[in-house]
């Protein structure tokens, strides 16, 4: 069981480092590239930042339904920009890694 352990906090925490600050970076450009969208959005916060105009409540609702929506559509304002374009994708493998993984440490049988 300790190798699970450090499996887990070897590679899956970096890795959900990096899919938080992928994210990020998404609602980031978001915010800049087309405020209407984001707005329309509900003003999504990020993980580790957000904008002056985010709220608590609505923000963090926002992030949560984006979180999951942005894993299987494209934006419309995504489409215009190649590196946002790529950071979806970074962020769409990240996750499919980091579920892979966490299905692995619970089918991985443990001796007692």
């Amino acid at each position: 069981m300790p190798i699970l352990l450090v499996v887990i906090i070897a590679v899956g925490l970096p890795l959900l480092i990096f899919i938080f600050r992928t994210f990020d970076r998404l609602v980031k450009a978001e915010y800049e590239i087309n405020r209407n969208a984001w707005e329309a959005d509900g003003r999504p916060r990020g993980f580790f930042g957000n904008a002056p105009e985010c709220t608590f409540f609505r923000s963090d609702w926002a992030r949560n339904r984006l979180h999951f929506s942005w894993l299987f559509s494209t934006p419309l304002w995504a489409t215009a920009c190649s590196e946002c374009q790529t950071w979806l994708i970074h962020y769409r493998i990240s996750i499919s890694v980091w579920i892979i993984l966490i299905v692995a440490v619970f089918l991985t049988p443990t001796s007692n």
